[in-house]
C-alpha cells in the first residue's frame, strides 16, 4: 500500500552439519509428501502462511461509521508482536490507521505470480491491488511483497514495493485540491507523503465524494 524502508538482513548462522542433514531428511521424506511439513510448525509452510494472510486481507465489503477495528486487529494478529509492517512497528497506531483506510476503500489483493521462498525465511510474491477509491480513477497497484520470518515461523517483516505509489499520491493531491478549493472551501484534509493521509476519516470522506470529483475532473478517470 505504501513504500517502505527495506531493512538489510544478515543471513542467519548455520551449523556446518545442519544443511546436509536437512537435505537428507527432505529427500527421504519427499516421496511421502511430508517434506514441506518441515518448513514450519503446525504443518503449514511459509509460502502457505503468506497465501493465507493475503487471502484474509479482504476483511469486509461494507464499513459504516464509526469504524469497527475488530477485523483490522484480527488481520494484524497474523504478524509477530515485534514485526515491522508497512515500514513501522505493527503495534504503531499508524499501521492500524492505514490498514483501516484500505479496509474502508475495500482493497482487493490478487496474487499475480506464485509466492517463492527466495532464501530461507523470506518469501516474495507479486500482487495486484485494487480498491474502490483509487480504482474509481482507473488506478491499480502492482507490487512486490516481501515477508520475512523469524525462527518461530512468524512474519517479522512485511513490506511492499510498487512504482504506482506516486500515481496514487498524484490522484489524491488532485482530489484534495478539488475538495478544499471547489467543493468545501475552508475545510482541510489531513495530508501525508504528498497526498491523503491514509486514515479512516479520510477514507470515509473520499469514498463519499469521489464520484463528484470524477464528474468535475478533466484528468480522471484514467482510461487505458
Amino acid at each position: 500500500m505504501t513504500h517502505t524502508l527495506e531493512l538489510q538482513v544478515d543471513s542467519p548462522r548455520r551449523r556446518p552439519w545442519a544443511v546436509p542433514v536437512a537435505l537428507v531428511l527432505l529427500l527421504a521424506l519427499a516421496g511421502t509428501g511430508v517434506g514441506v511439513w518441515l518448513l514450519s510448525d503446525g504443518g503449514e509452510s511459509r509460502i502457505e502462511i503468506v497465501e493465507r494472510v493475503l487471502a484474509s486481507w479482504d476483511m469486509s465489503d461494507e464499513d459504516a461509521e464509526p469504524f469497527d477495528y475488530g477485523d483490522v486487529d484480527a488481520w494484524l494478529a497474523n504478524f509477530a508482536p515485534d514485526a515491522m509492517v508497512l515500514g513501522s512497528p505493527v503495534s504503531d497506531p499508524y499501521v492500524r490507521e492505514i490498514t483501516a483506510a484500505f479496509d474502508i476503500w475495500n482493497e482487493r489483493v490478487e496474487i499475480v505470480s506464485e509466492p517463492v521462498e527466495v532464501f530461507e525465511g523470506s518469501v516474495t510474491v507479486e500482487t495486484r491491488r485494487t480498491d474502490d477509491f483509487h480504482g474509481a480513477a482507473g488506478l491499480a497497484m502492482d507490487a512486490i511483497q516481501r515477508s520475512r520470518f523469524n525462527d518461530d515461523n512468524e512474519i517479522i517483516e512485511d513490506s511492499l514495493r510498487s512504482y504506482q505509489f506516486s500515481d496514487y499520491k498524484a490522484f489524491e493531491t488532485a482530489f484534495i485540491m478539488w475538495y478544499e478549493q471547489v467543493a468545501y472551501p475552508g475545510e482541510t484534509l489531513e495530508r501525508d507523503l504528498g497526498g491523503l493521509a491514509w486514515t479512516p476519516e479520510n477514507a470515509f470522506i473520499s469514498m463519499a465524494n469521489v464520484d463528484a470529483f470524477l464528474a468535475y475532473s478533466d484528468e480522471y478517470p484514467i482510461t487505458p
